[in-house]
């Protein structure tokens, strides 16, 4: 095993499980939070799921002792930093519900950065794929010729989060034809 076995084990852990982890704080953020540290040569910068080439050679992948204080600030800034941009996409509404007919309706995106949104659904079509800062997609369905309800699923997504919308279709409902009893051809 190496000298820090357990750095080792939990990020190929969280990693093999595709969340977003990084080792340290970025330089950039450490620099941020100590300008004193920007002439130093000795400050690792791994990129976020990016394992270190060689998991002995601790200098590459952890802060020197004396920048103890520094790292733990970066640290914190960079999970406020991370927290705020996953809050900040919204979509509405996350239920887009429609009859049989052929139909569409506006779906309204709010984020701080750029977004995807994709689907699988033969019966769906968007008018995007992709976009950025505050905007809407239009959604549209064809006609459900089955007498079976459609439900899917649209995922939108940024850097760091995902939003998912329910879309249901009814089925189709044939009209039924009423016979009156009463009335059977007869002239009186």
């Amino acid at each position: 095993m190496t000298e820090n076995a357990h750095v080792r084990m939990a990020f190929e852990n969280l990693n093999n499980l595709g969340v977003w982890v990084r080792i340290n704080p970025g330089r950039q953020t450490a620099v941020g939070v100590d300008l004193r540290l920007a002439s130093r040569t000795d400050l690792p910068d791994n990129s976020a799921n990016t394992a270190p080439a060689d998991w002995t050679a601790r200098a590459a992948y952890t802060y020197p002792d004396n920048t103890e204080g520094t790292y733990w600030a970066a640290a914190i800034y960079e999970m406020a930093d991370r927290a705020r941009a996953s809050a900040l996409l919204t979509v509405n509404p996350t239920i887009l519900p429609f009859e049989s007919a052929v139909g569409s309706s506006s779906l309204t995106i709010e984020s701080s950065g750029t977004w995807s949104v994709q689907e699988s659904l033969d019966w769906v079509t968007l008018s995007r794929s992709s976009g950025s800062g505050n905007d809407a997609v239009n959604v549209a369905v064809t006609a459900n010729q089955s007498l079976q309800d459609h439900t899917g699923t649209i995922t939108v997504g940024s850097a760091s989060t995902t939003r998912t919308v329910t879309v249901t279709q009814k089925g189709f409902e044939p009209a039924l034809l009423s016979v009156n009893s009463s009335h059977r051809g007869h002239d009186s």
